[in-house]
């Protein structure tokens, strides 16, 4: 084992985890400067060192050290290894989903299901609200999207007046974190696009991204507003509270028709209704003709399937994972094709009023002509795209629709 002494005291990497953080570190991305950093202050650097080896502030550096010395190699979402005697660690904390059981009820897998995953939440509002990794934002919001849809899954099984401030509380924490990770979607997409432009044409956007970081700036500060005040508290604390209460609190007080409670009975008709969502599309999305909202609503029964398939994995054993990477490939494309359809109305409204604009709004006409043509072009290039992925997309349909997802679905709903 090998220790070294850093400013907040003794850190310690055991040998038999050494392996994990080397093959972070020679990767890409942000697991990767986690790694180097980690691997800095174990080579005796200070904070502020590290985080010149490995492109990071030093309170990202600290703030990676905290999480290492609780989580071990669980920071890189993986199968988390004990800091201080390498050994694999069992916790709640450390799986990739809720521990759901085929005999427990609904409500009680509606609560481990939404425990989970604020949680999750919570593990990423310290990097959120420090907001020097693009990823701690995405995954916090990931979270409170997957609450939601656990609302909407075992709806039939909870107590919509007592759970009607979890979901109002979501619904404010969603948009304040998504108003700030579609800009960063926004420009980690425009990056690629100028990634690729020759050199004297590396400016092309400038004027653009100007525009963006107004706009992204003026989010992250209402963001931070949001996460720093009491209505967020109050959120948090109310939906801790209820969830650390008694389960049977959860559930419908007024008096229903006797029906299946267990997991196991309810689960098969669920997978089949939301399978039925996705499949209703048939024949409803053809080409360019085709309305760009009907291929977003599309997306979103995808999620509903794939999140599903996600809160029961556990239940549903080895079989689910090749169906949700299925589902997960169908609606990445859908992503990118949604992507581009929003870049589009950006790059609309920024060359008709020189400025980051919404849609909704109802401003006058320019008073001045517009000269980009940097961000016409692009404007150019993303319909291009958007168009390559409509006339694309029987390709990817397939990956859920047809007898093939429907035989292997059944299969694995068989095994419960």
């Amino acid at each position: 084992t090998i220790g070294r002494a850093v400013s907040a005291g003794l850190w310690v990497i055991a040998a038999t985890g050494r392996a994990v953080h080397e093959a972070h570190a020679s990767g890409e991305g942000a697991r990767a400067r986690r790694a180097q950093a980690l691997l800095a202050l174990d080579r005796g650097l200070s904070q502020v060192e590290a985080g010149r080896v490995a492109g990071l502030s030093d309170r990202r550096v600290r703030y990676w050290l905290a999480r290492y010395r609780r989580e071990g190699t669980g920071i890189y979402g993986d199968e988390a290894v004990d800091p201080g005697a390498g050994r694999t660690t069992a916790g709640r904390e450390r799986k990739k989903r809720p521990d759901i059981a085929r005999t427990d009820t609904m409500t009680a897998a509606a609560a481990a299901t939404l425990r989970f995953h604020l949680a999750k939440m919570l593990e990423h509002e310290e990097g959120t609200r420090l907001g020097e990794d693009s990823e701690e934002l995405h995954d916090m919001r990931v979270s409170t999207r997957r609450m939601r849809m656990a609302l909407r899954v075992f709806a039939d099984y909870l107590d919509p007046d007592v759970l009607r401030p979890v979901l109002k509380g979501l619904r404010r924490t969603g948009r304040t974190l998504g108003a700030v990770r579609d800009l960063d979607v926004f420009n980690e997409k425009t990056q690629v696009y100028l990634d690729d432009l020759p050199g004297d044409r590396a400016g092309d956007l400038d004027g653009l991204l100007e525009a963006w970081k107004a706009e992204r700036d003026r989010q992250r500060d209402n963001l931070v507003a949001y996460l720093d005040g009491r209505r967020y508290r109050r959120f948090v604390e109310r939906t801790t509270e209820l969830l650390e209460g008694p389960v049977e609190a959860l559930a419908p007080q007024t008096l229903v028709a006797p029906r299946p409670q267990r997991v196991a009975q309810v689960l098969p008709g669920v997978l089949y209704k939301d399978m039925a969502v996705v499949w209703a599309f048939e024949g409803q999305l053809g080409g360019l003709e085709t309305p760009l909202p009907r291929f977003h609503a599309l997306r979103k029964a995808c999620k509903g399937l794939r999140y599903t398939l996600e809160f029961f994995e556990d239940v549903l054993g080895p079989g689910a994972r090749p169906l949700i990477k299925r589902v997960k490939g169908l609606q990445d494309h859908l992503g990118d094709l949604q992507d581009a359809v929003v870049t589009s109305g950006v790059l609309r409204d920024y060359l008709t009023w020189g400025t980051w604009r919404h849609e909704g709004h109802d401003l006058p006409g320019p008073v001045e002509v517009i000269v980009a043509p940097g961000a016409a072009r692009y404007l150019a290039a993303r319909q291009e795209e958007m168009e390559r992925l409509v006339l694309t997309f029987p390709e990817a349909w397939p990956l859920v629709a047809g007898n093939e997802f429907s035989r292997d679905l059944a299969a694995v709903i068989a095994e419960i």
